[in-house]
């Protein structure tokens, strides 16, 4: 069931409009937050066919959905999976945006959350270390994304001593 705020925004602006499939997206993000997966997974899917069908596959807003849909994969264990939908994103987000752009670092940043669900430490790091590049330049090392990748390079330096074992969902 779509919150009332969705329906309004359907009957305002209509079932394709590019606002409406970005409120689809952004419940898919907070269904993801609570572990709903199933309704995030549909919620997201609704957004990327409106947007691929309105925005076309080479949009940022199209990527947004990628993105989306490569988290949840991510959470529920599917590694392959998550890596298709946020390379996915990535290659759009380079190419629409720039190699510098935050949205592009926070990519990189969850590719590389990918790879150390996996134990592939050393691409992880790589790619961490790339975002964190970015957001030391664009933002600040006090700012919440710079911070958030510092924590995810700790983890995966923990990780690392413990020997680099991938971490099993569930």
């Amino acid at each position: 069931m779509a919150p009332k705020s969705l329906g309004n925004k359907e009957k305002g602006l209509g079932k394709e409009h590019p606002n409406t499939a970005r409120s689809y997206n952004n419940i898919g993000e907070v269904y993801r937050n609570q572990g709903l997966y199933e309704k995030a997974l549909d919620s997201c899917q609704k957004a990327l066919a409106m947007r691929e069908k309105v925005l076309g596959t080479e949009h940022p807003d199209t990527a947004d959905s990628y993105n989306s849909i490569g988290k949840i994969c991510n959470e529920q264990g599917e590694y392959v999976k998550a890596l298709e939908w946020l390379n996915k994103a990535l290659a759009i987000y380079e190419k629409a945006l720039g190699k510098e752009h935050p949205v592009t670092a926070t990519t990189y940043n969850n590719i590389a959350e990918v790879y150390a669900q996996q134990g592939r430490c050393d691409e992880a790091e790589e790619l961490y270390q790339k975002a964190l590049g970015i957001f030391l330049t664009v933002f600040s090392a006090e700012h919440p994304r710079a911070k958030e990748v510092e924590k995810n390079l700790a983890k995966l330096a923990a990780r690392r001593a413990e020997g680099g074992a991938p971490t099993l969902p569930g």
